[in-house]
């Protein structure tokens, strides 16, 4: 299998070594020289402007859609075919030269007759000049200008004479694959790219231009990506199924395929897929792939070792649905906890080659991982948005990832008992005044205990007041201290929230029902000329 084509008016088009065959979407039909087409080895199929197309392999046949026809005139062993801007059809031969066709008559170049450099041509184009370039096996390039045609090789600054493939980029340049690595020609000076610049071998043997303008080489050893300013290499150490690259394609998606001969890879420009023959393909040889309107991709695989049953085509429809993402847990819209955790699955039980990918807040996504789960320590209190997404093997990402959306609150309420103050003596019937409030406020108490007690629980402490109202800079209980001995005492308030979570203010303070009180018993400063009482609390000194 050499080369797919689609044709303007549908079905699918393959040439081989065994000649032509077309694919309506249902059935395959195989041409053969009873009804005019070239009997094997078709390298080139070519659509012109009227729709007719042109099959170069051990000869030249037209179809037009009813009928074939093959031109003996046009030569043999076609290795190029190209329509140029007057609508006439070109053909590089190797061995047999160029020819071309105006509708009604054939010319022919070769070096015994037209002033052909070389008559081995294995690769051909039209510039955005008008120009006509041929590539050669042995003598290097050639242009035709005018009724001329000029050579160009290694004497004016081509690498290697034995030139394997041609391309024009989309600014202009021309760049030739060969021997000794790949060389670019912008219409006046020459540019040569070996390993040294970073090739990942010299041997190249394709070219290809992507979507963004990267110059890709196929080599045995790899291929290789030139992005305007320096080369990157890459391998089967790298992602390749195999190193050796037959041809490269890219689909409309913006997916790089790579046929190896170890099966087909397909880069994303950041992830790599590889399919062998475990995965469907007919072999692992393979020669050409191919994207058809549709969308189905398909991939020529050579025989090995000339074993018939191990070449063939195969047809892929990509899956373009992507996955689903779901969470298996997810932190509750509002919680208490700083150490959060979370788990997310593909939905409908997706499983096969899925890899997720979380975002935290105002985060990057992290890199994509087969674990489908988040963590995180110390989240700090507020609003949080947690988003999950999954992508399958062929990529295809979830565009709407699952959110979570909670809020922390894990600061404890923060109760004041702003009087009595700390160590302030109290008796009778006093007033608790301070704040016990929170976002989630739940519920408070005031509580009282000796102090040297070993618990705020009965029967060390003592409830004075409970409350599910908050207070704001207000009366939180009327404390009546008469049943208690005259002492120091703790008094704590305590806020509850509807998280769980409690906290606390506490003072000392001093129950003085008994005379001598407090505020006389206090340490004083008397002079001999004012004089004054100084008394004890046990009554002991008096002066």
């Amino acid at each position: 299998m050499r080369t797919f084509f689609e044709g303007s008016s549908g079905g699918l088009w393959l040439g081989s070594a065994h000649g032509v065959s077309r694919f309506d979407g249902v059935h395959w039909r195989t041409f053969t020289s009873t009804e005019g087409a070239p009997v094997s080895r078709v390298k080139s199929i070519l659509e012109d402007r009227s729709g007719a197309l042109w099959f170069g392999g051990s000869g030249v046949s037209r179809y037009d859609g009813s009928g074939w026809r093959t031109f003996d005139e046009a030569g043999r062993d076609v290795r190029a075919a190209f329509e140029d801007r007057f609508g006439h059809v070109w053909f590089g031969m190797f061995g047999w030269g160029v020819s071309w066709y105006d509708g009604t008559n054939w010319t022919r170049y070769t070096t015994w007759s037209g002033g052909l450099p070389s008559n081995d041509v294995v690769a051909g184009l039209e510039d955005h000049r008008g120009y006509f370039w041929f590539a050669t096996r042995e003598d290097g390039v050639f242009r035709n200008y005018g009724m001329t045609w000029l050579a160009l090789t290694t004497a004016d600054g081509l690498a290697s004479n034995n030139v394997r493939a041609m391309l024009e980029d989309r600014s202009g340049n021309l760049w030739f694959a060969h021997g000794n690595g790949v060389s670019r020609y912008d219409g006046a000076t020459w540019r040569i790219f070996t390993t040294a610049d970073g090739l990942v071998s010299d041997d190249a043997r394709t070219l290809f231009e992507d979507h963004a303008g990267n110059i890709w080489v196929a080599a045995p050893q790899g291929a290789s990506r030139y992005d305007g300013q320096r080369w990157s290499a890459y391998t089967s150490a790298d992602g390749l199924v195999q190193s050796w690259v037959n041809t490269i394609f890219e689909d409309r998606s913006g997916n790089l395929w790579f046929g190896t001969q170890g099966g087909a890879s397909r880069y994303d420009g950041e992830i790599w897929r590889s399919y062998r023959t475990a995965d469907g393909l007919v072999g692992s040889d393979v020669q050409a792939v191919f994207e058809d309107r549709l969308g189905s991709l398909w991939f020529a695989c050579a025989p090995v070792y000339e074993i018939p049953a191990s070449g063939g085509i195969t047809r892929h429809e990509p899956d373009k649905v992507p996955p689903r993402t779901v969470f298996l847990n997810r932190p509750p819209s509002v919680l208490a906890a700083r150490d959060l955790a979370a788990a997310f699955v593909g939905a409908f039980r997706e499983t096969e080659g899925i890899e997720f990918s979380y975002r935290f807040d105002s985060e990057v996504w992290s890199p994509w991982s087969p674990t489908g789960s988040w963590t995180a320590l110390g989240v700090p209190d507020g609003v949080h948005v947690l988003e999950a997404r999954c992508r399958d093997y062929a990529c295809n990402t979830d565009p709407t990832p699952a959110r979570a959306i909670f809020e922390v609150d894990a600061t404890p309420p923060a109760p004041v008992i702003a009087s009595p103050l700390f160590g302030q003596p109290v008796r009778a019937s006093a007033q608790i005044h301070g704040t016990a409030s929170d976002a989630r406020f739940l519920a408070y108490r005031v509580e009282v205990r000796p102090v040297g007690s070993d618990s705020w629980s009965a029967p060390d402490a003592t409830v004075i007041a409970e409350s599910t109202t908050p207070v704001r800079d207000g009366l939180l209980a009327d404390w009546d201290t008469t049943t208690l001995a005259d002492g120091d005492y703790d008094l704590r308030v305590v806020v509850s929230d509807s998280l769980g979570l409690s906290g606390s203010d506490e003072v000392r303070v001093v129950v003085d029902n008994h005379a001598p009180y407090a505020d006389v018993t206090a340490p004083a400063r008397i002079t001999a000329a004012a004089g004054g009482d100084v008394y004890t609390t046990n009554g002991e000194l008096h002066l």
